[in-house]
C-alpha cells in the first residue's frame, strides 16, 4: 500500500508525472513476490518469529520503494531541457 502510494503520488520523489493506477498495482505485486521470496531465506529461530511482523514488511517494501522512486525519478523527468536551471556563480551563497 505503501509503495503504490509513492508510485501514484509524484510529489514524494518531486516528479510532475505520476505513475498512475497501473503503476501503483506493479510495486505491490513486485513487493508480494520479493515478500514471498524472503519468507524462503533460511534464518536462526529467534529471528523466524519476528520474520512476517517487522523483517519482511520493512525489507520488502524499502527495497521495493526505492528502487521505484530512483527508476520513476530517472524516467519520468526526461532528458533536460535546453536553457534549464542550472545554478550561476551570482548564485552562490558566501559563508563570510
Amino acid at each position: 500500500m505503501i509503495v503504490g502510494w509513492i508510485a501514484n503520488t509524484g510529489s514524494f520523489y518531486h516528479s510532475e508525472v505520476g505513475a498512475g493506477f497501473i503503476g501503483a498495482i506493479i510495486p505491490g505485486f513486485m513487493v508480494g513476490y520479493l515478500a514471498r521470496w524472503v519468507k524462503t531465506w533460511k534464518v536462526p529461530k529467534p529471528v523466524k518469529a519476528i520474520m512476517p511482523i517487522i523483517v519482511i514488511p520493512i525489507v520488502t517494501t524499502t527495497v521495493i520503494g526505492l528502487a521505484f522512486v530512483f527508476l520513476v525519478h530517472d524516467v519520468g523527468d526526461g532528458p533536460p531541457q535546453s536553457g534549464g536551471t542550472s545554478p550561476s556563480p551570482d548564485d552562490a551563497v558566501s559563508c563570510a
